[in-house]
Order: C-alpha cells, then structure tokens, then sequence
C-alpha cells in the first residue's frame, strides 16, 4: 500500500464485529435467480424484508416516474440476477404485457415487452425469477403458465422471447394463478376449485392434490409461502392448510378450523366472481386477504402468520408451523395449533376502510402491517400502521407500536440496514414515501412524490437494490426513488472531493455495521478525521487500498460509500484523513462487515 506524507498522523483502529443477519435471513432458494428481489414478497417465506439499505435520512432523493404504456400497472416487480457485465433489470406484468426496465444512473426505461394477453380485465398477479433469469408469469384468464428469456441469455438489452407454455391440464379443475417455487425447483400453484398443483420448471411434468374445502369456501384470495422443508401454508375462508412437498409428491400434514371472515358471517356464500368484486369493493366477510408469512428460522419458534377479517378490527393470527410445544396448553376457543390471535388497532373493514390486503412484513420475531384503503383511496385515507413481537419466552404476540401518523396503501418493506420500514400513502391528495423507524414507529424519512395516479400504489410492494434505490408500481408504471450524489469525484487529480458543510462521504471509510455500539467507534475515527486540518491535495491525502476476500454479494452499505467502494475497484482515489502510513478499507462478505485501520 502507498502512502503520503503529513504533519500528523492519526492513530485509531476501529474493528467491527461480524454482522448477526445469519439469526434472521430464511435459507436462500438455489432455484430462485440470485438477485435481491427475485419473487414476490422478496423470498418465498414471504417477509419482505431485506438486509440492503433502503431510502435514510439525511439524502436527498430524485423521484422518476417510468409510464411503462404496457396495459396497466405491474402487480409485482421484481430484480433479475446480474448478467456478465454487472447490469440488472426490472422485470414487471401487468394485464397485457410482460416487460423489462433498465434502471441505472443514466437511464430508466422499457427495454422489450412481450404482450401475453388482449384481455385487460386477466390479472397477471405475480412473476418470479428463476436462476438462469427465466422469467415465470400465469395468466389466470388463460389458466396457464409462461416461461420468458432473453433472447440472448449474456445481454440485458436483447429482446424478450417465449420459451414455453405450461398450460393446466383438465385433470387439476378450476383456474390458477398465484404460484412459488420449492427448493427443489417446481412451480407450485393453487386453482380456484381448490386443488394444489406443482410442474417442473421445465414444464415436463406435473402433480396435484386435492385440497379439503366444503361449500361456499373461497381459497384463491392469497398467495402462499413455503419453506426449505417443503412446508407450503396457504389460508381459506374457513380453514389454515398445511401441505408437505416431499420427494416429487404432496401429501396433507394437517388442517384447523379457523374462521377468517369472522362472526356475523355464516350465512355469506359468494361464487369466485362475487368474492373478488366483494374485495374490490372493501365488502365486510371477505376473509383473510393477506399472503401466510413465515417467521422464525432453525432453532427458533416457528409460526405462520395471517390477517383475518374480522370486524371491527382484524386480527393478526398466528399458528404454530410444526411440532406443537408439548407444554403448550393453547388459547380458549380455539384449536390448539393456534399461537395467537391479536387484534390490530389500525386495521378494519368498517366504514371507508378494507380488510387487510397486504400481507404482514416480517423479521426476525416482529412483524408489521398496514390499515388498507383499497384500489383507489380518497385524498385522506384511513391512517395506521403497526408492528407486533412474537414473545418466545411468554408464546405471546403483542402490539409493540401503533400510529395513525400515515396510511401505507402497500405491501410493507422492511431494511435491516436502514432499520426503516418503508410504505407509501397521501394526506389532502399529495402522496408521499415514508420510512418508519421499526423500533418506535416514528416518521424518520418523508420524501413528496406528488399529486395524481402516477404515484398511487394500490397494494404493491416496494423493492430496494444494491445502490440503495427503492421503486414500487403505481397506476401508470414505475416510480423509482435514487439517492441524489453529495460530491463528486474530481477526474482530473481523482481525489475525493467533501461537498462543502458535509462529512457525508469522509463517513463513507467506514463502512456500516449492524451493531450501534461499533457504529459510534467508527463514527469517532470520522471525527478524528476531520478535526485534522488538511488541504485536499494529492500529496498530503494517504491513498486508499480495498480488499474484497471474497466478492461481497451483497451490499448493506448506504450509497455513497457504496459509490465509493464501486470507485475505488476502477481508480486510484484518496478519501481525506492524516496518515503518513496510509488508511485502509477491507470489505467482506456480506455478514462479516469491514475492518477499518488507520496507522
């Protein structure tokens, strides 16, 4: 490593601890692309969490709408795996048309669509990115399954082809739609006559089963996760189901009673028609609308979570996912397998408000959602949001925080690097991007999109890259949010340069960590830093060296020391700091955070 020469020399070493992300990250698909958001709900636990840093206070934020023209907006997006050159693209579907967006510094646009449907009114609901960047999207209309590529695999840029077709044979009855993927790389779906299904990804073979449903009960209203073990939940109006994937075949573990439209509603027997347009409408005894969330990993308490639509108030239910604690004693009234059931103090079907659509936001044991306002919400629509702790101690579920300080008419996203929960809502008509702090639930980000259906989220999620960008579908395509630069980098001597009154980026030698107390130890060595008076000149900055053992996979950093590092791989550029033998940033793996040492 080379060094400089100074009239003083700062002498602190900062060691951070290993990141402890491993106790709440669900086990990674192999068959799902490599990406930080390949499918809905962002794994097929369905947590919607991640432990990239999203949009954090203190930046400002440029936001672009993308109208992608393409028959609507896009229920779900999602993030393919990065091609040779490093690129990766947004991959979205909406009613007609499958289509994919380049999103980078310079650039937001459509690349290639492919329409799939003429029908507006055949919602394409959910897509999912396979390892080799395939791309899986049902068309519930047609009841059957597309298999999309590039037509040349190493280049983003090329058009969109159709691979296959997977179309539901007559012997599994009733329309699919909403589908996963098991660890093993089958495609499991559910038909609204109430038969689960599975097909080889390749399209090649198929099995089914017959799920229990009696009369008048509706289960194709969610979608369903699954964990490593084959376990797949999915919930009716009148039961939570467990099916086992195992060895190529299903097989039914268990069933319970649970009444998800809630009392007063016995009498309601709605076709699959009348249901939908009961959800549409924000009807009361619709039952649970909000996809199973799987919480807990190895070695913890493992539950599944749902939102049932009671009146007037929601519950948050919970069901033990495995072996029922002998010494579990269970909850009067309900069956033995149920963990939980707590009411939501923002979440109701009465008066202008819905039943809970969006699914709950897990991590670790909390878990979080939102009060619903429907497709198209007035200018103030009913606030709320809140998030409860799973108690593994005491086996309760209790309400940690509540506000009425915003309504997120979304899927919650939760970053574990930011430690903000993200959602988007408008108060007198004018929409916003919020980040609640997951610990108090105070406002800690308002960023203002603007006024029309161009920012309106009607129950989408929220996606968060590399580079710290968030985008989420509105009415009229894409809204992306990017951090906007505080500095640049100057070419001609490629030194680092500080944006004046700003420590922004000497904070970015240190990179972050997960443990507050190593944060205020690397925020001390930014301070020492910049009380030495230095002039930004080549021959009194101490250069930098990098060490990436291995390639980190991952970035948890914010986006300017994302940038920095980005640069620092292509030049040799210098941050400001005292050091007659240099400063030395080390990167690695995405749970072992750096080791930042001056000398």
């Amino acid at each position: 490593m080379s060094s400089s020469t100074a009239s003083h020399a700062l002498a602190t070493t900062v060691l951070l601890e290993e990141s402890t992300f491993e106790d709440f990250l669900p086990p990674q698909n192999p068959f799902l692309a490599d990406s930080p958001w390949p499918i809905f709900h962002q794994s097929t636990y369905a947590q919607a969490s991640t432990i990239l840093r999203g949009p954090e206070p203190g930046y400002s934020y440029e936001v672009d709408v993308l109208q992608t023209n393409a028959g609507g907006p896009s229920p779900w997006l999602v993030l393919s795996e990065s091609y040779p050159d490093g690129t990766r693209v947004i991959w979205g579907a909406t009613s007609t048309h499958v289509f994919k967006v380049l999103a980078d510094e310079d650039s937001f646009e459509v690349i290639d669509s492919f329409r799939i449907d003429s029908n507006r009114f055949s919602v394409h609901w959910n897509l999912m990115v396979l390892e080799d960047n395939t791309v899986i999207v049902a068309d519930r209309g047609k009841n059957q399954y597309y298999k999309f590529a590039d037509a040349d695999p190493t280049d983003w840029s090329s058009e969109i082809v159709l691979e296959d077709i997977f179309e539901v044979p007559e012997s599994i009855p009733g329309n699919a739609g909403h589908f996963s993927l098991s660890y093993d790389g089958w495609i499991i779906f559910v038909t609204d006559a109430g038969y689960i299904g599975a097909v080889k990804n390749d399209f090649s073979e198929y099995r089914s089963l017959k799920l229990p449903q009696a009369e008048g009960e509706t289960n194709f209203h969610n979608t369903y996760a699954l964990d490593e073990t084959g376990a797949i939940f999915t919930a009716s109006t009148d039961r939570m189901i467990r099916v086992d994937w195992r060895d190529t075949e299903f097989s039914l573990a268990w069933d319970i009673p649970y009444d998800f439209r809630g009392p007063g509603c016995e009498n309601i027997n709605r076709n699959p028609v009348q249901e939908f347009l009961a959800v549409a409408r924000g009807d009361t005894c619709t039952g649970s609308g909000t996809t199973p969330t799987l919480m807990g990993i190895e070695g913890q308490d493992k539950l599944v979570l749902v939102v049932d639509g009671h009146a007037p108030n929601n519950n948050m239910v919970a069901f033990w996912r495995d072996e029922i604690p002998d010494d579990w004693e269970g909850l009067p009234g309900y069956d033995r397998r149920v963990a939980a059931v707590t009411p939501l103090p923002y979440s109701t079907p009465e008066g202008e408000g819905f039943t809970a659509e969006n699914s709950p936001t897990a991590w670790g044991y909390d878990v979080a959602v939102a009060q619903y306002n429907g497709f198209d919400p007035g200018p103030n629509p009913l606030p709320g949001v809140q998030k409860l702790t799973w108690d593994p101690n005491f086996r309760t579920l209790d309400v940690t925080w509540a506000t009425d300080e915003v309504n997120f008419n979304n899927v919650l996203t939760y970053s574990a690097g930011t430690n903000l929960v993200y959602g988007t809502g408008q108060k007198d008509g004018i929409f916003y991007f919020w980040g609640l702090d997951w610990n108090t639930g105070d406002i800690a980000l308002e960023v203002l999109l603007g006024e029309g259906d161009d920012y309106l989220n009607q129950g989408n999620q929220v996606i968060i890259d590399e580079q710290g960008n968030a985008y989420f579908s509105s009415v009229t395509g894409i809204v992306r949010l990017q951090p906007e630069s505080l500095s640049t980098l100057d070419e001609s001597t490629e030194s680092w340069l500080v944006a004046e009154g700003s420590d922004m980026l000497i904070n970015s030698s240190v990179l972050s960590t997960s443990s507050s107390e190593n944060a205020v130890a690397a925020d001390l060595t930014v301070d020492a830093v910049l009380e030495t008076e230095l002039l930004q000149t080549e021959e009194v900055m101490p250069s930098v060296s990098y060490v990436f053992e291995p390639e980190p996979m991952a970035n948890t950093f914010n986006h300017n020391q994302a940038e920095m590092v980005q640069l620092l791989g292509s030049s040799e550029a210098f941050i400001i700091g005292d050091g007659s033998s240099g400063f030395t940033v080390e990167a690695g793996y995405q749970d072992t955070l750096c080791s930042c040492q001056g000398g």
